[in-house]
C-alpha cells in the first residue's frame, strides 16, 4: 500500500548492473578502502535511498577488492611497542 520494500526484494527487483554499480560508486568514495559492509550498506541507503542485503554488498566487494579485506582485518595491523624508561624524580 505505502510502496515499501525490504533489502531483499528492491535486490532481487533492480537489474543486477545497476546495483552492483551502486556498490562500485560507493567504493570508489573510499580510496583508502576502509569502508566495511556495513558502512557501504548505510551510505547507499543514505544516499542514493536504496536498501540493499548484506550478503549482496559482500559479494560484490570481495569480487572487485579482495585485497580491501585483508587491509582491514585486525591481525594485519602491527602495534609499534617502545619501551618506557623512567628518568626519576630528579633527572631531566
Amino acid at each position: 500500500m505505502l510502496g515499501l520494500n525490504g533489502s531483499h526484494t528492491t535486490t532481487q527487483n533492480m537489474p543486477q548492473q545497476e546495483v552492483g554499480q551502486l556498490v562500485l560508486d560507493q567504493m570508489d568514495k573510499d580510496p583508502s578502502r576502509r569502508q566495511g559492509v556495513q558502512t557501504i550498506q548505510a551510505k547507499i541507503a543514505f544516499g542514493v535511498e536504496q536498501h540493499l542485503t548484506r550478503d549482496f554488498i559482500s559479494q560484490v566487494m570481495h569480487t572487485h577488492d579482495e585485497e580491501g579485506f585483508t587491509m582491514c582485518d585486525p591481525s594485519s595491523k602491527q602495534i609499534f611497542w617502545v619501551k618506557k624508561v623512567p628518568l626519576g624524580i630528579h633527572k631531566r
